[in-house]
């Protein structure tokens, strides 16, 4: 497993879109609390330090999505992945090194934008507003989220060995994640709770649609199962 481990973050470092995206993460990390500083100026729009901190978990997973794809493809086209078999290397440990060697490098992402972000965003907008603790924990929350999406890059690029194949699968698998989630919201009867209390509500029509669906399949599945149930 070490010398799994070492071989991938020798490649990872030699790795020019690692690079890249790292610059492009300190890059935008520096570009929100000048834009916000401007804002505050001309607009007098209250920004500050915690407003966009935690921006990154929109952008490091679309980046992530790639390199992930990008890192175990090249793996596969240049033989590697049969080498390290050939070699003595258990499935296994191959896979779980893989997974480790792309989390660090989502969390190198992650810490280049914070780092970046405070550094040119005190003497800007000041230190943090929010309690120690609550950023510590956002940060540790961002963190699992992160890996979490990198767990299912590695699992699409480790199952599907054409590269472009994999860099679209990850890619797309983002979007899927928005979609659903923007659909359960709608569907589930909690975010409906809170768009109607509040008349923030934009398809009336479709809740009906969705809550009719709820009630007969939620309705009939309570049947079935108390028809089968045994009353003692």
């Amino acid at each position: 497993m070490r010398r799994l481990l070492r071989a991938n973050f020798a490649r990872l470092l030699k790795n020019k879109l690692f690079w890249i995206l790292t610059c492009a993460e300190l890059f935008l990390g520096a570009l929100f609390p000048i834009l916000h500083y401007m804002d505050n100026i001309d607009e007098n729009s209250g920004w500050n330090m915690d407003s966009t901190i935690f921006i990154y978990a929109l952008f490091v997973p679309l980046m992530v999505s790639l390199l992930t794809a990008l890192f175990i493809g090249t793996d596969y086209s240049d033989g590697t992945m049969r080498n390290k078999l050939i070699a003595g290397h258990v499935r296994r440990k191959i896979y779980v090194a893989n997974l480790i060697s792309n989390v660090q490098a989502s969390f190198t992402l992650c810490v280049a934008f914070m780092l970046s972000h405070v550094c040119v965003g005190t003497p800007l907008l000041g230190w943090f507003v929010s309690d120690a603790h609550m950023l510590m924990f956002y940060v540790l929350v961002t963190f699992t989220m992160t890996a979490a999406c990198t767990a299912i890059f590695t699992l699409i690029s480790m199952l599907c060995s054409n590269k472009a194949y994999s860099v679209a699968g990850c890619i797309l698998v983002i979007f899927m994640l928005l979609q659903v989630y923007l659909f359960l919201n709608e569907f589930l009867p909690g975010g409906q709770m809170l768009r109607l209390s509040s008349m923030n509500a934009k398809h009336l029509g479709r809740y009906a649609i969705y809550n009719s669906i709820i009630f007969i399949f939620t309705t009939s599945c309570g049947i079935l199962i108390f028809k089968r149930k045994d009353l003692k």
